[in-house]
């Protein structure tokens, strides 16, 4: 395809384009879908993006339902081949995030645009290096793609994965997106630290080990976003049992009540993905557990016990051991306090 997305600072009035539509067939729908994508370009702020967004949501949808366009296949691929030629050779980096950006769009409205992309045969390495060159959205677009783990470890994202996800309370993102950045990007760690062999595992686990990383994962999980929660849920334990240090940091330094949600969700995973962490942290000095215990006695109170009781008879027998025994040790730490209140 010969056009290129330009910027520009001026273009028709897109309530204006939808109203004629029907009236004029002729209407050049890739003309239209630039026009779209240049308002992009030229946004500024969320409030602009999200206008932005919106129109290229709307002609897609045009596009795909009515009847009045011929040969709709073939506009549908002109239009993908177009953003993906600019993703994959233009030098402006915001031509490459608008593009990115309605790829994204067009995915939240239409699952068959991924297998479109993946027919195309495009490159990784292309969203990689629009990733590594601080364009956050590139990782929900690699994360969807659903590359192999060795894929994802052979573009060498964990740096750049780290970035978005530890600034993740700096950033506000359009809900039209399938997902956040964060959500990926804790998404695709996981698999880094769980994928592969015990000594790669500990090799990508030892870069996220440090307390100042830790200290923003750890804050990541206040976010309540389930997904988000149980992705890492997995890395911490990872980390945990990587070393002493990351336990004695974690143990406290993290918040108990993202984990306790986590645990009250019927979702089976969020259930089993908190029973691991817990099961994991509390591996710490009886004074130390003692407290922490008590933590989660005093956010969780009697709801916890029943949710815990409950998890006996909901989970794998695996599981099922490690909710018996953090109900055995709030038990034992809440006699022991009614015995003797002024004990830790």
């Amino acid at each position: 395809m010969s056009r290129k997305f330009k910027a520009s600072t001026t273009s028709e009035d897109w309530s204006d384009i939808s109203s004629r539509w029907g009236k004029d067939s002729q209407v050049d729908f890739l003309e239209r879908f630039e026009k779209a994508v240049s308002k992009l370009l030229v946004s500024d702020g969320l409030e602009s993006c999200l206008d932005a967004g919106s129109e290229v949501t709307t002609i897609w949808q045009l596009l795909n339902n009515t009847s009045e366009v011929r040969h709709r296949s073939s506009v549908r691929q002109d239009i993908l081949d177009q953003l993906l030629d600019s993703i994959s050779t233009s030098k402006k980096d915001k031509v490459i995030r608008a593009s990115v950006y309605v790829l994204l769009l067009m995915i939240s409205e239409d699952r068959n645009v991924m297998r479109g992309i993946k027919r195309k045969g495009f490159h990784l390495s292309n969203l990689a290096t629009a990733l590594k060159r601080d364009m956050h959205e590139a990782a929900i677009l690699i994360y969807l793609l659903d590359p192999t783990p060795l894929e994802i470890k052979n573009l060498d994202l964990l740096p750049s994965l780290l970035q978005v996800a530890c600034n993740s309370d700096t950033q506000k993102w359009p809900t039209l997106l399938p997902l956040t950045p964060t959500s990926a990007s804790i998404a695709l760690i996981e698999i880094l630290v769980t994928a592969f062999d015990y000594v790669t595992n500990n090799v990508h686990l030892a870069s996220l080990s440090s307390p100042p990383i830790l200290s923003k994962l750890v804050g990541v999980a206040k976010n309540s976003n389930l997904e988000e929660g149980v992705a890492l849920a997995a890395i911490l334990v990872r980390c945990v049992r990587l070393n002493g240090n990351c336990k004695k940091f974690l143990s406290q330094a993290t918040p108990v009540d993202p984990f306790l949600h986590l645990l009250r969700r019927k979702e089976h995973r969020a259930k089993c993905a908190a029973l691991e962490y817990f099961h994991e942290i509390l591996q710490i000095p009886r004074s130390s557990a003692n407290s922490l215990l008590q933590e989660i006695q005093q956010q969780g109170g009697i709801a916890i016990m029943h949710t815990l009781m409950a998890s006996l008879h909901q989970t794998e027998p695996e599981h099922r051991v490690l909710a018996a025994s953090l109900l055995l040790q709030l038990d034992m730490m809440v006699y022991i306090l009614s015995i003797y209140p002024y004990s830790e």
